[in-house]
C-alpha cells in the first residue's frame, strides 16, 4: 500500500513539474462611464462638454480544428490564442499565444482583476478589444470619460470560422476645469 501511494505521489510530482504556466501579456484600459439617467457625479450641465460620439469595433475569429484544438484570434492579427484538449477531461487549456490581449473596461465593469484567459469566450474577447479601442479613441478626442456606451454584436460565419464582431459607441465627455 505504501509503495503504491509513493509511486502515485512520484507520478503526480513528475506530471505537475512538466506542466508549463503560460502568462499572456495583457494591456488593460479603463475609462469612466456614467449613465445619463443615473448621473451620480452631481454635475450641472455647465460643468462638462459633450465633445462628440465615437465608436470602435473588434472582430474575433473562432476556428476549431477537429475536436481537440481551437484558436481565437483578432482579425487584425494583433492577438491569437490557441487551446488544446486536456486529456482525460472535457476541458481545454491554453496551448500557445501571440500578441497582447487588449482588455478594455468601463469603470462600472472593472473589479480590479482580469478574467482568466482560459475562461474567456470569443464574445468576451470581442467586447474587451472593442472597449479597449473605444477608450483609446476617447483619449485621442481629449475626453475624460464616456456617457451611455452602446454595444452591438454580430455573429457570422466564413467557411469553418465563426466571426464575432462587436461595435461600441459612446459620447465623449470632457470635464470643465478651473483655470
Amino acid at each position: 500500500m505504501k509503495k503504491t501511494f509513493l509511486f502515485a505521489l512520484v507520478v503526480c510530482a513528475v506530471v505537475m513539474s512538466s506542466c508549463k504556466l503560460a502568462i499572456v501579456p495583457k494591456a488593460v484600459n479603463s475609462v469612466n462611464s456614467v449613465k445619463i439617467d443615473g448621473m451620480k457625479l452631481n454635475l450641472d450641465r455647465k460643468d462638462y462638454q459633450v465633445l462628440k460620439t465615437i465608436s470602435a469595433e473588434a472582430s474575433i475569429c473562432y476556428h476549431q480544428y477537429g475536436k481537440r484544438r481551437y484558436t481565437i484570434s483578432d482579425r487584425n492579427g494583433d492577438f491569437k490564442v490557441s487551446y488544446k484538449h486536456i486529456p482525460y477531461t472535457t476541458n481545454f487549456g491554453l496551448d500557445k499565444f501571440q500578441g497582447i490581449a487588449q482588455y478594455g473596461f468601463l469603470t462600472n465593469d472593472y473589479q480590479g482583476q482580469v478574467q482568466s484567459i482560459n475562461d474567456m469566450s470569443p464574445e468576451d474577447f470581442a467586447r474587451h478589444f472593442a472597449t479597449y479601442r473605444l477608450i483609446n479613441a476617447c483619449k485621442m478626442a481629449g475626453g475624460d470619460g464616456v456617457i451611455e456606451p452602446v454595444y452591438c454584436m454580430r455573429v457570422g460565419q466564413e467557411g469553418r470560422d465563426i466571426i464575432f464582431t462587436v461595435t461600441v459607441s459612446a459620447k465623449v465627455v470632457k470635464l470643465n476645469t478651473d483655470k
